[in-house]
């Protein structure tokens, strides 16, 4: 539940396509739509579908995402933007000197 105009439609367009997708491809096996070739969302192979259905899919997650991340905030009362993640250490594995091998 969002106040965002541009999640909401996004969202929803999203949403419209996969299912969309899905009640084609159904209405296709069942016998009431001509073959049209679509694939099953998330089930049948087809490269480029599975991998366009799972690019929307993280656009979803990252919306709600960031909608949790702005609510924690607005609860918590915090005005600042949300911390950065620590940067993994560059330190090598070999930072000790060999000693007694040539």
């Amino acid at each position: 539940d969002t106040d965002n105009r541009m999640i909401r439609i996004v969202t929803g367009g999203i949403m419209f396509w996969i299912i969309g997708q899905a009640a084609i491809n159904i209405g296709v096996v069942v016998g009431i739509l001509p073959v049209l070739g679509v694939p099953l969302p998330f089930l049948s192979s087809g490269g480029t579908a599975l991998l366009s259905n799972l690019v929307a899919v993280g656009i979803v997650l990252s919306f709600a995402r960031a909608e949790r991340d702005a609510r924690r905030r607005a609860r918590l009362g915090a005005t600042s933007p949300p911390r950065q993640r620590a940067a993994p250490s560059r330190t090598s594995s070999h930072a000790s000197p060999r000693t007694g091998r040539s």
